[in-house]
């Protein structure tokens, strides 16, 4: 996120969805964008996903240990179920991208 802030920082950016017969804003967002979002976002989830993948790796080598000091089924279950939240959360945000309440609420429910 350094690296990020460093070579293309966010640029808040104001966008008129509505306007009256005399062309004035009546409804207007605003959302913070940077030329190169898409990049350094792909590779931010590629990041994630990868440290998910580790993890449960780690989590399913470590099953065999004895159920004293096992939480790795727990935690096991915990990433599987972050797995699933971001396969249908991720792409209900694309849907809802344009929408301003719809992508709230999906992101909003995502966290």
């Amino acid at each position: 996120l350094i690296v990020w802030t460093v070579i293309d920082p966010l640029q808040r950016k104001t966008v008129a969805v509505d306007q009256d017969a005399f062309l004035r804003d009546i409804e207007t967002y605003c959302a913070c964008t940077s030329k190169h979002m898409t990049i350094f976002h792909a590779s931010l989830y590629v990041i994630n996903l990868g440290s998910l993948i580790v993890a449960s790796i780690q989590a399913q080598k470590t099953l065999k240990i004895s159920t004293e000091l096992q939480e790795s089924r727990y935690i096991f279950l915990a990433i599987t179920l972050i797995l699933l939240v971001s396969f249908i959360a991720i792409p209900m945000v694309v849907i809802a991208e344009g929408k301003v309440a719809a992508s709230y609420f999906v992101m909003a429910g995502f966290v």
